[in-house]
């Protein structure tokens, strides 16, 4: 591995190999168009291009609740990556799915648990059904943090995430994308913000995928300039995660890009609460990931 200058991780990657190695569609892409490639040897180099030190592997869709291929790309890290687990809320009881993701968690690869709401059978305001509270209880157990994938927006999932936020006060969770609250979606950003100051001590919010939160726009000036400032003066320092949705962002512009723009988060940022800028910046760009993912630093 090489030697990097800086401790930055990236919360939010993920990783493929061929599309015959795939067991369903690539959630986000086009049916019948291949997904960007995304080969962990090409994360490695994009991370070693621009100096960030690690990253957190989403399972990606295309592989169902196999975790082979993402464990192993984590195992053979040598701890520069982490990996974030799929929830499997299809599971017939909340103790079978409190075992299985005990099972998946405890092997070590695995720091985090992602739920998307959109698979539980009974449809998105069952993420906080018994299933759910079991899974999201063995992550709070083993100090695991939630991440919440929101990808048709905050308002249909607010009961269910303040039921999980209320029922599981240790347990952290963490909304994925901020929430996608991004350019023009108001009443998100105001949800977003009022889980925030409603939930101080177990809510987190991501600051990536910035290209899916400016409606459109490129450079991604409206969605950092909007949602994404709104995101971290709501949120605080300590409560915000910095990452990319690689490969998905190379489609739009390059690695390089995707920190740059986020860079322009902290224009104008006065600090606050203590925070000075620099404190706040190793913060959300790794600070933070080491706390909640383990992260030892790569």
């Amino acid at each position: 591995m090489a030697a990097h200058s800086s401790k930055r991780f990236d919360a939010h990657v993920h990783v493929w190999g061929p599309p015959a190695g795939h067991t369903s569609t690539m959630l986000g892409s086009t049916p019948g168009s291949p997904p960007p490639p995304g080969d962990p040897a090409l994360l490695l180099a994009a991370l070693d291009a621009t100096h960030t030190a690690g990253a957190c592997v989403v399972q990606p869709a295309c592989y169902g609740y196999d975790h082979t291929f993402v464990r192993g790309v984590v195992e053979a890290s040598a701890g520069r990556l982490t990996g974030c687990a799929l929830a499997n809320p299809t599971a017939p009881s909340p103790g079978a799915a409190a075992a299985a993701t005990a099972a998946l968690l405890d092997g070590g690869a695995f720091t985090c648990l992602r739920f998307n709401p959109y698979l539980w059978p009974g449809g998105a305001a069952e993420m906080a059904n018994p299933v759910g509270l079991a899974m999201a209880r063995a992550a709070g157990d083993r100090g695991v943090p939630v991440c919440v994938m929101a990808f048709k927006g905050l308002a249909p999932l607010v009961p269910a995430l303040r039921a999980l936020l209320t029922a599981l006060p240790a347990t952290p969770f963490i909304l994925d994308h901020a929430g996608f609250a991004g350019v023009g979606q108001d009443a998100d950003a105001a949800t977003l913000c009022e889980l925030a100051r409603d939930f101080p001590d177990n809510t987190h919010v991501k600051l990536s995928a910035v290209f899916r939160l400016g409606g459109g726009a490129w450079p991604h000036t409206p969605a950092v300039e909007g949602p994404l400032k709104a995101a971290l003066a709501a949120f605080g320092p300590g409560r915000v995660l910095a990452g990319s949705d690689w490969p998905w962002v190379s489609e739009v512009c390059s690695y390089g890009a995707a920190w740059a723009a986020l860079d322009r988060v902290w224009d104008g940022w006065e600090g606050g609460d203590g925070w000075s800028l620099e404190a706040a910046r190793v913060a959300v760009e790794g600070g933070n990931a080491a706390r909640l993912f383990k992260w030892k630093g790569g």
